[in-house]
């Protein structure tokens, strides 16, 4: 079809593109290293010149990224970037020009992605700007997704939280890009969550509506995974993002939904001390006390007498059996006592006041 347009319409306006789009049919089944001659064989200074030069940078990118020896990935770097800049000193776009302005932008990205990749941060960060100011002219959503994924990245790995914000912010609003989206919550609640560690390690004190801010984002990561416990075991990021929330529920008192999180992790990894142990101790700030007893019981017969684990598990354990085996707590006690009748330091005053309150008891 493209060839006869060309011959019918041969001085049409729209007869290059034709051409150009015909070459490139016929490019697609050609091996890469044949396609690059035949793009590279089209002269300066002829109608596809520009468009074969953009072709040639997305090709070069193609190559690199699908490198998978490291000495022929650095080459093909190389190639990648030199395609880029060679591309970029002959399409300069102008304001009419929409088409080399997307030409233009499209190969800053994946300079700018190369650069990042081969950890050149403020390379990456220069390419960047330069198509920075074309930005507000793109009518395409996914130009926009791929500048901004990429701006808020550099800016994380420069520790510019205020422009990461940003970047991911605008993500949240707009990306239909299921990674990019993802990215985002991530960059969000972990930027607010540090916001809430360095109130804490000021000397201050959280706002109930900061620590609210922080649950809520990752509340959403979550939600947007939507991890079952499959997902979960194998699923690092929603796993952590679930973990932290359920941490920052307990934090908040929120402790019917902090156990019902780390019951979501101890069913899917039960192996993980930490998962437990924070069941078990959900369990006991909900007046759950049987159920956190036999989690205690679990990890203390994991670990050996003595140990830092073993010593917490039992001390819970003692707490739990208070309320409800006055005589089984007093037995744990007695245990400890004998196979750890000399305790760490940091334990001596919790078991020293664990021992005035059983002998208070009947």
């Amino acid at each position: 079809a493209l060839g006869e347009f060309q011959r019918q319409f041969p001085d049409s306006e729209n007869a290059p593109q034709a051409a150009f789009m015909q070459i490139m049919n016929q490019l697609d089944n050609e091996p890469d290293e044949r396609a690059m001659t035949t793009l590279r064989a089209i002269e300066p200074g002829t109608a596809n010149y520009h468009r074969a030069l953009f072709e040639i940078c997305r090709l070069s990118h193609r190559m690199w990224s699908e490198a998978s020896e490291e000495e022929t990935r650095q080459a093909r770097a190389i190639e990648t970037l030199s395609a880029a800049e060679e591309s970029l000193a002959e399409d300069f776009p102008d304001d009419a020009d929409s088409g080399a302005a997307a030409r233009y932008v499209r190969i800053c990205l994946l300079a700018a992605y190369v650069c990042l990749q081969q950890d050149a941060v403020t390379d990456a960060d220069g390419w960047l700007r330069r198509c920075e100011n074309w930005m507000a002219g793109m009518a395409t959503r996914d130009i926009g997704s791929d500048f901004h994924f990429l701006q808020m990245n550099i800016a994380a790995r420069q520790s510019d939280d205020d422009r990461e914000s940003m970047a991911s912010q605008w993500l949240l609003r707009n990306t239909s890009n299921i990674t990019h989206l993802r990215a985002a919550l991530v960059s969000q609640a972990r930027l607010l969550d540090r916001q809430l560690a360095q109130t804490v390690q000021t000397g201050g004190t959280a706002d109930p509506r900061q620590l609210d801010l922080v649950i809520d984002a990752y509340q959403r990561l979550v939600d947007e995974y939507s991890p079952d416990d499959t997902a979960l075991s194998s699923d690092n990021v929603a796993r952590t993002a679930l973990f932290r929330l359920a941490e920052l529920q307990m934090q908040s008192g929120r402790y019917e939904q902090a156990r019902n999180s780390y019951s979501r992790l101890h069913r899917a990894m039960p192996d993980q001390l930490a998962f437990v142990s924070g069941l078990a101790m959900a369990e006991m700030r909900e007046g759950n006390l049987r159920t956190a007893a036999r989690h205690w019981r679990t990890i203390a017969s994991g670990f050996s007498p003595g140990s830092e684990t073993w010593l917490d598990a039992k001390y819970h354990l003692i707490l739990c059996l208070a309320d409800h085996q006055v005589d089984n707590a007093k037995a744990v006690l007695q245990q400890v006592q004998v196979l750890v009748p000399d305790l760490p330091p940091a334990w001596q005053q919790p078991f020293e006041e664990l021992r005035s309150r059983m002998a208070d008891m009947p």
